[in-house]
């Protein structure tokens, strides 16, 4: 039996998180490369940046792995290299060398805006002031993070500015006393199957069907995101884990779109560019959105053509000449509606397929045909053939969007599965 995968911990830091000013993409980084190493993420948390609330957090953790972002910089309120020796009952020492790094990087960016250096000095000392024995890393800015192995484990120190924290997340990720750790992991394996259109319970009930229970040698975990859902299958034991991906993916049918990372936009993408066909979308409720998850792909240019967002009512018969009577019958919010925008994209000979998206996103439940959340999806594609669908979304307006743009996109791909 393969030793089991190391146990990590992330501590992010910083007041900006707290107070909601700043959203949290630090600890997505390094949790989805956590798992690819095979280090199973225990914990996440976020401190204030308060050097007694770093210290506890530090000192509460048993992983073998520590991460910790932010508070490396140059001004008072930087507390975590003064935190993370405390915790750890480690003197600080000044580094010559990182002197010597965090001085030049200070005059290069300096030249770089055409200013004087001088003032940027002043910090210099106490970002070069470390716990002893820590292995400095090369910073992207001006704070270097750094390495320490002490309290049995290794305790990683990275910054906060993402960019930055990318930059020493790699350098880490190569460290030899990482590596260690994401070696633990061999022979530990991990499968996935993404859906969509099924809920959790749904799911939940196929895995008491296959008779599974979780365990060292296989344990499944759901993933709600945006509409989808992610099966995540892994453990030790690889026949185990094959057996039950196979066995629940052949219960879950045409719900399984991937088995892989690949995002929906990614995989309708590719599917146009297979079959020679240049997509558009049409978009109300949704302002863009799944025009932006389109243009996102590496490469959309050669299958995606146009996207309009025709928001408000006029402008479904000003820019793409829908029927008005159509309007005035069965509402900008219907299965009509959406049917003739997508075909009318298509008629403009700008693209080969257009899927259109229209609801009610909210706040307010205004409308007597249909509820807030209620969305409706066309596609138009190649020979007249269409496809609609209805969904109501709960949630907040921001997420009923993402999800409705989702939607589209999974929409579209089902029409293409036909093509």
């Amino acid at each position: 039996m393969p030793s089991q995968a190391a146990r990590a911990a992330v501590i992010t830091t910083g007041d900006e998180l707290l107070r909601g000013f700043v959203a949290d993409a630090n600890t997505r980084t390094i949790a989805r490369d956590l798992r690819a190493d095979g280090i199973e993420l225990q914990r996440a948390q976020t401190c204030a940046d308060d050097q007694p609330a770093i210290e506890a957090a530090i000192r509460a953790t048993d992983e073998e792995l520590v991460v910790l972002t932010g508070g490396l910089g140059p001004t008072h309120d930087d507390r975590t290299a003064a935190a993370v020796a405390a915790a750890l009952d480690l003197p600080l020492e000044r580094d010559p060398e990182v002197v010597r790094v965090v001085e030049g990087r200070i005059r290069d960016l300096a030249a770089g805006r055409g200013t004087d250096p001088g003032p940027l000095m002043v910090g210099v000392e106490k970002q070069a002031t470390l716990p002893a024995g820590a292995v400095a890393l090369e910073p992207a800015g001006t704070a270097p993070g750094f390495i320490v192995e002490a309290g049995g484990r290794l305790n990683v120190v990275l910054p906060g500015p993402p960019g930055e924290m990318v930059h020493a997340w790699r350098q880490v990720r190569a460290h030899p006393a990482y590596r260690a750790l994401a070696g633990r992991a061999a022979g530990h394996v991990e499968q996935v199957l993404r859906t969509w259109d099924i809920p959790e319970a749904r799911v939940a009930g196929l895995l008491e069907q296959l008779g599974h229970e979780d365990g060292e040698g296989c344990r499944v975990t759901l993933c709600a995101r945006e509409g989808e859902l992610e099966v995540s299958i892994r453990g030790a034991d690889a026949r185990l884990v094959e057996e039950r991906t196979d066995g629940l993916a052949r219960l879950l049918g045409d719900h399984v779109f991937a088995r892989d990372e690949q995002p929906v936009a990614a995989r309708v993408g590719r599917m146009l560019a297979e079959r020679g066909l240049v997509a558009g979308c049409v978009e109300s409720v949704t302002g863009g959105r799944v025009a932006s998850l389109m243009a996102a792909v590496p490469g959309a240019s050669r299958w995606f053509g146009a996207g309009i967002i025709a928001y408000r009512t006029p402008a479904k018969h000003d820019l793409l000449g829908i029927d008005g009577a159509l309007l005035a019958r069965h509402g900008a919010v219907s299965a009509e509606c959406a049917a003739a925008l997508s075909a009318a994209m298509v008629a403009t000979g700008t693209v080969d397929v257009a899927v259109s998206v229209v609801g009610y996103a909210g706040p307010a439940d205004q409308h007597d045909r249909h509820p807030v959340g209620t969305v409706f999806v066309a596609v138009h594609g190649p020979g007249g053939r269409h496809d609609v669908l209805r969904r109501w979304i709960p949630g907040e307006r921001a997420a009923v969007q993402e999800r409705a743009a989702v939607a589209a996109l999974h929409v579209l791909r089902r029409h293409l599965d036909g093509c």
